[in-house]
């Protein structure tokens, strides 16, 4: 809840209550607050605001399994030793991710440098385990690959393969600035597969103004580069289906940043503006 409400703290609110969200919003220049009628949002609720804001935090089973295991524990003391090393397991990654998302947490005070070794082995043993997922998808994605249709001769069978090639990838991500997928070679079968990308605007931030024939300005337009970043993997083919932990223990598969920069559109360009509802002109204007 403290990322939510870094962002913004009405936020916080239950939307089905405007009294909380006046409560919480910069409306209330009071201050005041009215205890016994506030009402905030589920940390469900928070985390799904948080992955709009930043699409990495794309691990909404493992919040889910760390609440339900938290709550087993400590209302109704009924949870397996091992669901509940998991999901100690489960949370130092998470907390890791919400201080990326935030960059005034400073981790290793959230932690205390007494705690901090005890967390880095948990998430070396996260990474242990991811990489064994890695391997075992791997495995059975290649298998199923050499058991499709073996009586056919080789030339039927690749044009089976290269007409189910072509199929269109069944998943959707989302990026913070958009998602696109490209083809890459499956680590699994060596045949095509899309690897989808969220694409996130950098902070580099350059005007270009154009000008009339006159040599007057009579619009700019608003360039950024953009850091693709690899989040799941599809083979239409093994049927390969890989996260984004996984995706990123692949050989070769890795974030990068696009050559050519691309102009602010819609949203992003009215938030660089400081774009006000209230001033239709200056998004006009500049738009």
């Amino acid at each position: 809840m403290a990322c939510v409400a870094s962002v913004d703290t009405a936020l916080l609110a239950d939307g089905k209550l405007p009294a909380a969200r006046y409560a919480l919003s910069k409306g209330n220049v009071t201050g005041s607050l009215e205890i016994h009628s506030l009402r905030t949002i589920t940390w469900g609720e928070g985390y799904s605001l948080l992955r709009q804001i930043d699409p990495k935090l794309k691990e909404p089973l493992d919040i889910k399994f760390i609440m339900e295991t938290r709550n087993a524990a400590a209302h109704l003391a009924l949870v397996e030793p091992g669901d509940l090393a998991d999901a100690v397991v489960r949370l130092a990654h998470a907390v890791g991710q919400l201080h990326a998302l935030v960059p005034a947490f400073v981790e290793n005070d959230y932690w205390g440098p007494a705690h901090l070794s005890v967390v880095t082995g948990l998430r070396d043993a996260r990474a242990d385990k991811v990489k064994m997922e890695l391997d075992a998808k791997l495995l059975a994605a290649t298998e199923y690959f050499e058991s499709l249709f073996p009586s056919m001769s080789a030339v039927d069978r690749e044009t089976v393969l290269v007409t189910m090639e072509s199929r269109k990838p069944s998943r959707t991500v989302s990026g913070r600035s958009g998602d696109v997928w490209e083809r890459q070679e499956c680590p699994a079968c060596f045949r095509s597969a899309y690897l989808h990308y969220a694409l996130e605007n950098q902070e580099d931030f350059e005007e270009i103004p154009d000008h009339d024939k006159y040599g007057n300005v009579e619009n700019v337009h608003v360039v950024v580069s953009v850091e693709w970043v690899p989040l799941a993997l599809e083979c239409p083919v093994c049927g390969l289906d890989l996260e984004e932990d996984e995706v990123q223990l692949v050989d070769g598969i890795e974030s990068f940043i696009a050559e050519d920069k691309v102009a602010l559109e819609d949203d992003a360009l009215r938030g660089y503006w400081g774009y006000d509802e209230d001033d239709e002109r200056d998004y006009e204007r500049w738009k």
